[in-house]
């Protein structure tokens, strides 16, 4: 440390025969500028995330309550296509049911001794 002794000091002299106490406190207002600048930035960046995280976490609710909301809505037309097929199952086998019945009608009309005379 002994060699960097009169480095040191003969800055510290060079400082004070060059730098006048104006300097100094213009220097240090520029500094104090700077800094009040960066928090006053630093405050605002920090407090627009935390709206914005807000704003995010409203949104994430808002779209977890739709979803849900699809989410049921796709069950009841999942239950309503059901109840629709089964319907329609029915409905079908009621037809061939109702099909054969006339089929079995038309063969009885068509053998003797009730068969229609032909001209």
């Amino acid at each position: 440390m002994g060699e960097y002794d009169g480095g040191t000091t003969a800055v510290i002299a060079y400082v004070r025969r060059h730098v006048t106490p104006k300097m100094l406190w213009a220097t240090i207002g520029v500094l104090v500028s700077t800094l009040v600048g960066v928090l006053y930035v630093s405050i605002t960046w920090i407090v627009t995330m935390q709206s914005d995280v807000k704003s995010f976490k409203d949104w994430q609710t808002e779209a977890k309550k739709s979803i849900a909301d699809t989410q049921q809505n796709v069950a009841k037309l999942q239950t309503d296509q059901a109840v629709t097929e089964s319907m329609v199952r029915g409905m079908d086998a009621e037809v061939k049911r109702q099909g054969g019945k006339w089929d079995r009608v038309e063969e009885v009309a068509d053998s003797p001794p009730h068969a229609r005379r032909r001209h």
